[in-house]
């Protein structure tokens, strides 16, 4: 199994599991459920001491990927402890999936979207 690229993924069930266990033990609905995280997402949080250090360790492998280095080198460097870290695109897909519940990860946009970046660099 090669050790990066698209071919290192596996299944992403996280989704869909998230979504079935508020369903059947929640008290909350998916969309609320992802609602912290959408704001995190969109507004920023203050990175970590722990965060910045681990964003400059893999600063030659973020490089590589443009995607990547437009969230987490932003001016072309990791961003230091308390910088505020905004990851837009994150929080698009959290919206999508709150709005249309988790299939839009699955068959809807987003997982249109996975498939073609996939087949685009698998």
């Amino acid at each position: 199994m090669p050790s990066s690229g698209v071919l290192t993924v596996t299944v992403p069930g996280a989704p869909r599991a998230w979504s079935d266990a508020l369903r059947r033990h929640g008290s909350i609905d998916f969309a609320a459920a992802l609602a912290p995280a959408i704001r995190l997402a969109e507004q920023g949080f203050a990175v970590s001491e722990k965060l910045a250090a681990d964003i400059t360790a893999a600063r030659r492998r973020l490089e590589a990927d443009p995607a990547a280095a437009a969230v987490f080198l932003p001016d072309g460097r990791a961003p230091a402890a308390g910088t505020v870290l905004v990851q837009a695109d994150l929080a698009r897909t959290l919206q999508l999936m709150a709005r249309d519940g988790v299939d839009a990860f699955y068959s809807g946009e987003i997982g249109v979207r996975i498939h073609r970046f996939m087949e685009d660099e698998g």
